[in-house]
């Protein structure tokens, strides 16, 4: 038996399904899926330094006066005394205890030593200081070890600047600990609002302002769902202090991490390069302007620089900082132009930011490729987890994920290969039905499955598998009619 002319058209048009959904998309007119954040990781953005900047930096700071501040509070001590510093960081009073190196009414910089012996130093401006006590005083440093330098040609490995954790326990055994889960894969597939929503609900448990890091390795992805980061993140930090741990974050992954109250870098970290692109073209006129504008509010609220945000966006833009004597990666003062000490973007790159080079300028708050040294940057007295929630969250999540590709890929080669050989529409069709059926529960299960596997949204793959189906029910309905018809028929 051979297969109707209406049969066989339509059963090569709906083979499309098995040539990766997008060919099926095409036929059904739809002609951009998604604006997607694509990477536009320039190899170029350099960073350029001078020795005398080192020399600078190196250089004894000044003696302090007796400084009173805001609180009204009094420190009588001098440079090189061990002290106790309470400050306003991100909204929250933090605590520190270290040298002071500099103490004037401009900033006061703080010293810290960790358990390996490396140091870093902490800039707090004088304004935002509450309080500061000398427990006892240290001997002079020579200039010549001081740490802290903010040159570009940073060790690798080296802790550099270090954020306290609001009110750091002075005894591990108070420390309750950190909620921990990477995130991974393209924004929207790998990566996404559920999973940061899920392990703040975790964190909500155990009461407000719990420290939850997040472990960022993405090229990028939709913008759809980094607007739904967005929201997820901004609800977040209202409640918790929210960390970043780069490994990769490019295009709308680094527009995740500039939410965060912290940003570390591992040595190997990259983030930048935030070009939106609306179906293949990047994004022009108002549509540029609105991302420039939201991406630098962003890394404002995050208390970074937002022009930096707006250079990995723009590419005729430039970027380069100076730092003031005496202070640190946290005192850069940033310039529209490339006539600063230190040159971060020309007007032929798009900034990404490598680990040294965060570090250098003070984006960043430390370098650590482990756990433990990320715990030592980030002032706790150990590494410890709370639970393994969130390492449960990213498995499952990466399980489902995997399963759901595979399946979808296997049923879309099923699709147009499945008892084609039989001859027999009514099988052929019905197969056909089941298939796409088993489709849409994937569709509505895992729309980033489908998404990976079809490359649509689900308003758009959707539709259109339901027409197809509807289709083939009809003219399965029309083959079932016409053999009881045919039976009924005198022979």
């Amino acid at each position: 038996m051979t297969m109707s002319p209406s049969i066989s058209t339509r059963s090569q048009r709906l083979s499309t399904i098995a040539r990766g959904g997008r060919a099926l998309l095409s036929t059904l007119a739809v002609s951009a899926l998604a604006a997607v954040l694509t990477i536009e990781a320039t190899v170029g953005s350099t960073l350029t330094a001078s020795a005398s900047a080192a020399s600078m930096r190196a250089n004894a700071a000044p003696r302090a006066n007796d400084l009173t501040f805001k609180s009204g509070q009094t420190w009588r001590g001098a440079i090189n005394d061990t002290v106790e510093i309470v400050f306003t960081e991100g909204g929250r009073d933090r605590t520190l205890e270290g040298t002071v190196v500099r103490a004037d009414r401009t900033m006061v910089v703080i010293e810290t030593a960790a358990a390996d012996g490396k140091t870093s130093r902490k800039t707090i401006f004088f304004n935002d200081v509450k309080s500061m006590k000398s427990l006892g005083s240290a001997p002079a440093k020579d200039a010549g070890a001081s740490s802290g330098a903010a040159a570009p040609a940073a060790t690798e490995g080296t802790a550099g600047e270090t954020a306290e954790p609001a009110k750091a326990p002075a005894d591990a055994k108070d420390f309750k600990g950190v909620f921990y889960m990477p995130i991974e894969g393209t924004v929207g597939v790998g990566m996404r609002h559920d999973e940061i929503e899920a392990i703040g609900k975790e964190a909500d448990k155990y009461g407000p302002g719990q420290i939850i890091i997040i472990e960022i390795n993405s090229p990028g992805g939709l913008v759809l769902e980094s607007e739904r980061i967005h929201a997820t993140m901004l609800d977040l930090k209202k409640r918790h202090r929210v960390v970043a741990w780069i490994k990769e974050a490019i295009s709308a992954a680094a527009f995740t991490a500039l939410h965060c109250d912290e940003i570390y870098f591992m040595n190997v970290g990259a983030l930048g390069s935030m070009t939106m692109f609306a179906g293949t073209q990047s994004a022009k006129g108002e549509s540029l302007a609105g991302w420039l504008d939201l991406a630098g509010k962003v890394a404002k609220e995050g208390g970074r620089n937002p022009h930096i945000a707006r250079c990995m966006i723009k590419i005729e833009l430039e970027l380069s900082y100076d730092i003031p004597e005496g202070g640190g990666p946290k005192d850069a003062i940033f310039r529209e132009d490339t006539k600063g000490q230190f040159v971060l973007d020309r007007a032929d790159t798009m900034l990404t930011l490598n680990a040294a080079q965060a570090l250098a300028c003070g984006f960043s708050d430390g370098t650590a490729d482990t756990v433990e040294e990320l715990a030592v940057v980030m002032g706790l007295p150990m590494w410890k987890e709370v639970n393994e929630v969130g390492r449960k969250i990213h498995r499952d999540w990466q399980r489902t994920l995997k399963e759901g590709t595979n399946e979808l890929t296997m049923l879309m080669n099923q699709y147009e290969y499945k008892n084609t050989t039989s001859g027999d529409p009514e099988k052929i069709i019905s197969t056909r039905i089941r298939i796409i059926t088993d489709i849409l529960r994937w569709v509505e299960r895992c729309w980033s499955c489908a998404f990976e596997v079809m490359g649509g949204l689900p308003e758009q793959i959707k539709p259109a598998l339901e027409r197809e189906l509807e289709e083939l029910r009809r003219q399965l309905a029309e083959i079932k009619q016409a053999e009881r018809q045919r039976d009924r028929a005198p022979r």
